[in-house]
């Protein structure tokens, strides 16, 4: 119980100082999909139970994606995530990536000047897109797309450079 008492005081202490200075709210996300946001001018005090250290805690400024990947269909992928948001940009085709996380799940859009299937409308302005999900597992992803509004089917893996 020691070992646990002293790094709940660190985190405690962290939050203290770093988290109103940073951010202006803070979301909760559950492991069922749900979230909840509170504004972090009304919070005094986060603790954090013995029950919760199999979560994660993710400090304000902190990304799990930001950075280069290689990844097999774009070649090297440049991440920056902002909160749940992810933006990326790859030289082929001058592509990017954007869209949302929920987790360690991103769902978003692949968007590219040429690609195979030409789009009935555009997205960002270009015809040729499709839909993304990519599960995060530290410095690797695994995950589908497919074009336009087909259901992602085929694979776009990747690894943290």
């Amino acid at each position: 119980m020691k070992r646990f008492i002293s790094p709940v005081f660190s985190i405690i202490a962290i939050f203290a100082f770093v988290f109103p200075a940073f951010a202006t709210k803070l979301t909760i996300q559950f492991k069922d999909g749900r979230s909840e946001s509170f504004d972090s001018s009304q919070i005094s005090v986060v603790i954090f139970s013995e029950e919760a250290m199999p979560g994660s805690l993710s400090v304000p400024g902190t990304s799990m994606i930001d950075g280069v990947w290689a990844t097999t269909e774009a070649g090297e992928v440049t991440f920056r995530q902002t909160g749940n948001q992810l933006a990326g940009r790859y030289v082929m085709d001058n592509g990017e990536i954007t869209g949302n996380f929920t987790g360690k799940t991103f769902d978003g859009f692949w968007i590219e000047d040429m690609a195979g299937v030409k789009c009935g409308y555009p997205r960002n302005g270009r015809f040729y897109w499709g839909k993304l999900r990519f599960d995060v597992q530290g410095n690797h992803f695994t995950g589908k797309w497919g074009y336009c509004d087909e259901n992602p089917s085929k694979s776009w893996d990747g690894t943290k450079k």
